[in-house]
């Protein structure tokens, strides 16, 4: 799961109305899905708490979107838009997201391209989309038509890796609680007739 900054079609600038979890939460989305996946994915995530923990004391709002990124064998699961509008004391980013994708990795390439926005919002000169083309294009980030740092591709790994941990926890609890009940079960159909098994 490698999802990649890539330049893209104009931001948008806040036309459409957007729900958010909660209604002050810096990450928002008019989509239930997505919404649905963020709340999941902060309860079962560190990593995802840590993100939006942070971004929460940023003077940004990142909304995240359904949406292609690339077409054709260069498409990408998700990826934040390279544009950036500053207005009212705000930064304003998008991601855009395939939503079809399996829910695990899609999880986590929201907490990857999230994580990118914790790196745009953390540089207060980044305010135009000159800016932020600049900074992707400093010392240890790839260029060209598309941009990636490594602590971008930790964070998507590290929350894929948690949902999934937490995934089976929650499995090995629900299997754990119908034991009881199975074994229970079980001795009844091997018990004699006239026997009383509890």
């Amino acid at each position: 799961m490698v999802t990649i900054l890539i330049f893209a079609v104009s931001l948008m600038s806040g036309a459409q109305d957007s729900t958010s979890w909660p209604a002050a939460d810096p990450v928002r989305s008019s989509s239930a899905q997505i919404i649905a996946l963020l709340r999941d994915g902060a309860r079962d995530s560190p990593t995802l708490q840590r993100l939006v923990a942070t971004l929460e004391m940023m003077n940004g709002i990142v909304y995240i979107e359904p949406g292609a990124c690339r077409t054709g064998a260069d498409r990408l699961p998700a990826c934040l838009v390279n544009e950036i509008v500053a207005t009212g004391g705000r930064r304003y980013l998008r991601i855009l997201v395939n939503v079809k994708m399996d829910r695990v990795d899609l999880t986590g390439s929201l907490g990857h391209e999230l994580q990118h926005a914790v790196e745009v919002l953390s540089e207060s000169s980044v305010t135009s989309t000159a800016a932020l083309l600049a900074f992707y294009q400093g010392a240890g980030r790839n260029g060209a038509r598309s941009f990636e740092t490594s602590a971008a591709v930790d964070a998507g790994l590290a929350v894929a890796r948690e949902i999934k941990t937490s995934q089976k926890q929650a499995a090995n609890v629900r299997r754990s609680s119908h034991q009881p009940e199975a074994r229970a079960a079980e001795q009844r159909a091997a018990s004699p007739r006239g026997w009383i098994v509890p």
